[in-house]
């Protein structure tokens, strides 16, 4: 019994040196990534710089166009590649590298990627549904509006007979005429 305990613990020891990387907080809360041999990989890991990485990669992301999907910006594209280009942009701007040196690297690999610019008007597609329904509804009331004022007719008075026809006359005068 002895025996297979001791050779577990050999066995979790001769592991420990396959282990790529360990992390570990130091006092002043930085991520260090370590070998485990104990040589540094990189610097340290500063998560206010990360989410001021993360928004610029945001930023220039939705300006470009994605190389992998038609008509979709980078940053809206799904796909894996999409992922990898934008970590390939963030490892960029932590590396110290512009906006404009980011753009020159992707436009070198991949050819233009900006998007053109949108005509002011652009910003009216969206609301002209409603714009187009207003404009109906409109329309819509003012023919009630002049149908129901072009139906009310004034009664005639008992003794105007200028809108009655001869025809009409004569059916009248038979109907009195069955009743005396």
């Amino acid at each position: 019994m002895p025996m297979t305990l001791l050779r577990r613990i050999s066995l979790v020891l001769a592991l420990i040196p396959l282990m790529s990387m360990t992390y570990w907080v130091t006092n002043t809360g930085m991520i260090q990534t370590v070998w485990a041999q104990g040589t540094q990989v990189s610097s340290t890991y500063n998560p206010a710089q990360e989410a001021e990485a993360s928004k610029r990669v945001n930023r220039l992301s939705d300006q470009l166009k994605s190389p992998f999907c038609p008509g979709k910006t980078l940053l809206t594209c799904t796909s894996s590649q999409a992922f990898d280009l934008r970590k390939e942009m963030t490892q960029m701007i932590l590396a110290g590298k512009s906006d404009a040196e980011i753009i020159e690297a992707l436009r070198d690999k991949f050819g233009e990627l900006e998007n053109p610019p949108q005509p002011w008007y652009t910003i009216l597609v969206p609301i002209m549904p409603f714009i187009l329904g207003a404009l109906i509804a409109v329309w819509m009331f003012s023919r009630w509006l002049r149908g129901s004022a072009q139906s009310e007719v004034e009664p005639a008075s008992v003794g105007d007979t200028s809108n009655i026809t001869d025809i009409h006359q004569d059916r009248l005068s038979a109907l009195l005429k069955d009743e005396d």
